[in-house]
């Protein structure tokens, strides 16, 4: 059963990632590039694939950050520097109880 997506992923701004850009190539070890090989086959994708759809879910800073000041406009709170650092503190302590690295 292949896990492909049905369309191509979206950056932020709604563009596609991928699609009819210029090939170009990244440089990285043999054993990175053997491991993407093997997430990408058990996902049945491909390697490009496969960094398309990780580089379309992750968010750049300037996008962190318009999200949480939409948040806190939600929430109805003034999105401030203490504010902020508040939620960095916050998540620090979720990843650091989930076992990953702290922000």
């Amino acid at each position: 059963m292949s896990h492909r997506q049905s369309h191509p992923p979206t950056d932020s701004t709604g563009g596609r990632i991928g699609g009819m850009s210029k090939p170009t190539s990244i440089k990285t070890s043999e054993d990175v590039r053997d491991r993407l090989r093997v997430l990408a086959e058990e996902r049945g994708t491909t390697i490009t694939e496969l960094l398309e759809e990780l580089a379309s879910r992750e968010l750049t800073q300037a996008e962190r950050e318009k999200r949480a000041v939409e948040a806190a406009r939600e929430l109805g709170v003034e999105y401030s520097e203490q504010v902020r650092r508040a939620g960095q503190d916050a998540w620090a302590q979720i990843r650091a109880h989930q076992g990953g690295a702290a922000a």
